[in-house]
């Protein structure tokens, strides 16, 4: 893994770390759900996609593609908040 990988695998554990709580605690509502499309557009999308199937602008540069987040739950026996590294 390269070291530009690495640092991008330090970045998404550190956002999913912070955002986690947040989630988990926010009510359901528009505010959140427009902050959380601003957190993905911003900090996910460019690897995974706007659609989270690991087809980002970004993807094509790195030596390991991106996950297919919409088969997150499928891949952890249906838990979402649950990512795994199997590769």
């Amino acid at each position: 893994m390269t070291d530009f990988e690495k640092g991008t695998v330090a970045f998404a554990i550190v956002m999913l770390a912070v955002a986690m709580p947040v989630f988990a605690e926010a009510p359901d509502d528009e505010a959140y759900r427009a902050w959380g499309k601003e957190l993905f557009a911003t900090h996910c999308a460019p690897c995974h996609g706007p659609d989270g199937k690991g087809n980002g602008p970004v993807a094509r540069e790195l030596k390991t593609p991106p996950k297919d987040l919409t088969r997150i739950a499928e891949e952890n026996q249906g838990s979402a908040l649950q990512i795994s590294s199997k590769r």
